[in-house]
């Protein structure tokens, strides 16, 4: 039978001719869900010129959205409707009715507008600056998708949407490929970690000791935070909520004192517990503290419990007083016990409704005095710029800011960066080139320049003073500058600047000293105040303190240079705290599984794909190695010896892929075989699984294998071979196995011979020569693998006397 298409079931319906008394009815008002009042206008989506089509489409879907708005989520219609109006908006300047399956393939087909954008936000620039005015930043593979699930929803209830739309369209495929999830370096880890702790605390145990003494006077809006300890001294800041004089009730004061020990509850929560931020955000109190005893010793943990809704499961993770490798190996948290506790105090004595059950863990309090979840704003630029924590790829933006600096020196203009939003274009970036007035000049200068020095020295450098000291250039192609600080002569500071930086130095101690000389000048008079000649200074009535706070410079006034807060603060976050953690406690030996399963509570594959590949300086370090290896066999140096001579050039013990690989490689079964634990076998074979399952752990209780039919491995389509000795070594310990067997078992000596014919093809035809043949000499000298024995045959080929 042939299918009709519910097209043509379309009454045409005009617009003009239906004689509309109230041209309101083709407008939405919706209540989004924190208040905000919109106004939808369907109006735009018909155009100048609409097609009857698309004036009877646009009818049905406003009608719809008039019944909807009664029972469904007013958040959700406007996300839809902005979805769709991105898609007309296309139409309208391609021509052509976006009510029909040839607009629709247009937009989201092969081809595509969508695949147009997909492909721009695969590759994109590393930093805003390095696009064009009016560039497009593109659109990532998941967004595309949800705009394609808006867009089939709104043809849905236009009435015209059917399965043909879909031909040779194809699925959004860039995300396919995961990015991986940087860890953070050492440094930026342990100064991360000190900070969050000295800071939480500082804040902590002021606010708990204010509820204690029931001290009612006492004003918590405004405390002085620790946020570090130096031999310099002890660097504070005063933590205050922003005055306004009439603050809305409903907003949350980020700056205030509580709000702030949350925010840094929060990224120590993540890297105690490695939790992500949703199993986070649902963490409730009572949190039950368990004593367990392990290897003769007693420690003390907490279980944290929470509910992860969107996994349909359970979470835990645990918190140790211990750096035992029990909990989580090669990660330190013997601080994890007395953090938990601390926020434990101070979450009870804030919360206003601390009397109800299952009250959060970590939250907000808005002006009112609310509760409010914390991922409602959780302000990561503001945390990370407030406790001075700098990215260690800054260096990277410091040429882009010196040239900034450059114009507005000489021309008195600045370079502004935006992304709007275009209603055509999508997102681009957007560069417009602005005179600045000579009352702000000063200080733009001031601000570009100091955020140059800060890209080269994590050290505070208020109150730093000329003048400079430059001293001798490095073999590197690098110079050092020093100086002192007001106030306390002894303490000096080096920074190390590329020479390409030489001429910015110069120029900018030149304009320090034009708006306050070191010397005073012999004009002033014998009364007037004079001050230090503070390196970073907008005018000559510089004030002694120089700014509040430990940071000078903004995220927003970067961002509006091109660099976002990510290119210059540390990016706080629960996956990277999560990488850290993975990256850390990766164990050789099972291949991460146990610290996935356990600690990650993720698959394998999530481990592998975001947490534990693509490290970039790894990667760096591999394709260098390389390629000096190349360089050496283009001399006619054989392979292995120009491993040699590379090791012992860089006086290394193993190259970085090596130690790589002895590192990443997955875990393999006890035959040498690697699978996913999700056997895909023959029907014949596939209900034995459950039942192999039950048999092995009664006789390998300890394994955290997934899977025990090894025998099957040659009928199932998750097993790969790895073209690794270790791995093909026990793969022909197992051959050697099966085939002592035919003689001894005459009546099963068909099915072993078979089995071991199979494994020793495919071995010829995927492991290269140079790994086969290695095998097979440590096979020879040392004899077969002594996890290959008769009581693991007959355990997993189903034999039994």
């Amino acid at each position: 039978m042939k299918r009709i298409s519910p097209l043509s079931k379309v009454a045409k319906i005009d617009i003009a001719s239906k004689k509309i008394s109230d041209i309101n009815s083709l407008t939405l008002d919706l209540t989004l869900y924190k208040g905000t009042k919109v106004k939808l206008n369907f109006k735009e989506w018909i155009g100048a010129n609409p097609t009857q089509n698309c004036r009877a489409c646009v009818l049905k879907v406003v009608k719809k959205y008039h019944e909807l708005k009664q029972t469904e989520s007013h958040d959700s219609i406007e996300a839809k409707f902005k979805q769709f109006q991105l898609y007309v908006n296309f139409c309208i300047t391609k021509h052509i009715d976006p009510f029909t399956k040839e607009a629709y393939r247009a937009y989201v087909g092969k081809g595509g507008e969508l695949r147009r954008l997909e492909a721009l936000a695969s590759n994109p620039h590393p930093y805003i600056f390095m696009y064009k005015n009016n560039e497009q930043i593109g659109v990532s593979s998941s967004t595309c998708k949800t705009n394609k699930v808006g867009i089939i929803d709104t043809l849905k209830k236009a009435e015209i949407y059917d399965y043909t739309f879909e031909y040779n369209v194809g699925e959004f495929s860039f995300d396919k490929v995961a990015q991986a999830t940087q860890p953070y370096s050492d440094k930026e880890l342990s100064t991360s970690l000190r900070r969050l702790q000295y800071f939480f605390y500082s804040l902590a145990s002021q606010l708990i000791a204010i509820k204690r003494n029931s001290n009612d006077q006492a004003d918590f809006s405004r405390l002085i935070a620790t946020v570090d300890k130096t031999e310099h001294g002890i660097l504070k800041y005063e933590v205050r909520s922003r005055v306004t004089n009439k603050p809305k009730l409903d907003s949350i004061p980020n700056g205030s004192p509580i709000n702030r020990a949350m925010q840094a509850a929060y990224y120590l929560f993540c890297y105690f517990t490695s939790f992500n931020e949703s199993s986070i955000y649902d963490v409730c109190h009572p949190l039950e503290e368990v004593t367990s005893k392990k290897d003769s010793r007693t420690l003390k943990t907490i279980t944290i419990k929470a509910w992860k809704s969107r996994a349909n499961k359970e979470v835990e993770s645990l918190v140790s007083d211990s750096g035992n490798r029990y909990i989580l190996a090669d990660v330190e948290k013997k601080d994890g016990l007395k953090f938990v506790n601390t926020l434990i105090e101070l979450s009870k004595l804030y919360n206003p409704e601390s009397d109800k059950s299952h009250q959060p863990l970590i939250y907000f309090l808005d002006n009112g005095s609310n509760l409010r979840n914390i991922g409602e704003s959780i302000g990561y630029a503001y945390l990370s710029k407030e406790l001075g924590l700098y990215s260690d790829n800054r260096p990277n933006v410091a040429s882009h800011l010196a040239k900034l600096y450059t114009l507005l020196h000489n021309d008195a203009c600045e370079l502004i960066y935006s992304l709007p939003n275009d209603k055509i274009m999508g997102r681009r970036v957007s560069i417009e080139k602005h005179a600045v007035h000579k009352a702000q000049l000063n200080r733009k200068l001031l601000l570009l320049g100091y955020s140059i020095f800060r890209c080269f020295t994590d050290e505070n450098l208020k109150n730093a003073i000329r003048p400079l000291k430059y001293l001798n250039s490095h073999e590197d192609g690098c110079f050092d500058v020093e100086f002192s600080f007001y106030g306390n002569i002894n303490h000096t500071c080096r920074v190390t600047f590329p020479n390409s930086f030489k001429d910015f130095i110069e120029l900018f101690e030149k304009k320090s000293d034009s708006l306050l000389p070191i010397e005073p000048s012999k004009f002033s008079g014998k009364n007037q105040q004079t001050y230090p000649p503070y390196l970073f200074t907008s005018g000559r009535r510089a004030i002694k303190v120089q700014w509040e706070g430990i940071e000078l410079t903004s995220h927003k006034y970067l961002q509006a240079r091109g660099v976002t807060a990510s290119n210059f603060f540390l990016n706080l976050s629960s996956r990277r705290f999560r990488a850290t953690t993975a990256s850390n406690g990766y164990d050789p030996v099972d291949g991460g599984y146990e610290l996935s399963k356990y600690i990650l509570n993720n698959t394998f594959d999530t481990l592998s794909k975001h947490y534990v590949n693509g490290n970039d300086s790894e990667n760096k370090k591999v394709v260098g190695q390389a390629l000096e290896i190349l360089t050496e066999i283009n001399n006619g140096t054989e392979l292995e010896e120009a491993k040699d001579l590379i090791k012992h050039k860089l006086k290394i013990d193993i190259l970085s892929y090596d130690e790589w690989k002895a590192k990443r490689l997955p875990p393999s079964n006890i035959n040498g075989i690697v699978c996913n634990g999700k056997p895909k076998l023959d029907k014949s074979v596939k209900n034995q699984f459950n039942a192999s399952m039950k048999f092995a752990t009664i006789f390998l209780p300890q394994s955290s294998i997934s899977c025990y039919q090894f025998d099957k491995c040659s009928h199932c389509k998750s097993a790969k071979i790895v073209d690794d000795i270790r791995f093909v070594f026990k793969t022909l310990s197992y051959i050697e196995a099966l085939r002592e067997r035919v003689d001894r078992m005459p009546y099963e000596s068909e099915k072993y011979q078979k089995e071991a014919d199979y494994l020793a093809e495919i071995l010829e035809g995927n492991v290269s020569e140079e790994v086969l043949n290695a095998a097979y000499e440590k096979l020879d000298s040392e004899g077969p693998s002594p996890l290959i024995t008769d009581h693991f045959i007959d355990l997993f080929t189903g034999y039994s006397e």
